[in-house]
């Protein structure tokens, strides 16, 4: 019984280490930075209010580009884009997308929630307004 107990530990940590790799290929901001599109791009922003609950569930942000970053508790992680079509999505156990008809110029808030399913918690995205985005990362 024991032996089957610290197998089971083993591979709780084992799995758990494997699932907070380090940061990506991402701009992680700080809370109250500015955030604006550069020239002939759009800027998409990625945030997840920093909360207890869920705080130990970690996602990767993916784009058909390669990797935007980790989206913690409390992190803020943006990507310029080009114009048109892009589709962002992460997967825990399940998996999550949204996607943004970019306008050049223009910045995009994606709000990165947890959602807690039957064996983990699982990402959410939505789209917010910049008012609503600009409100929850300044708690």
């Amino acid at each position: 019984m024991l032996r089957r107990q610290v197998l089971i530990a083993f591979a709780s940590i084992a799995t758990l280490t494997a699932c907070m790799g380090g940061q990506e290929a991402g701009t992680v901001m700080q809370t109250g930075s500015t955030f604006e599109a550069p020239s002939g791009k759009a800027l998409v922003v990625f945030y997840r209010p920093a909360a207890f609950a869920g705080a130990a569930i970690r996602f990767n942000v993916q784009h058909t580009d390669g990797p935007v970053g980790q989206l913690t508790s409390g992190a803020v992680i943006q990507k310029v884009v080009n114009p048109g079509e892009n589709t962002f999505w992460a997967q825990a156990i399940s998996q999550d997308s949204i996607t943004i008809q970019a306008q050049a110029g223009q910045t995009y808030y994606i709000r990165g929630d947890v959602r807690m399913g039957i064996y983990a918690g699982r990402p959410q995205f939505t789209q917010v307004s910049e008012t609503t985005a600009l409100q929850d990362m300044s708690r």
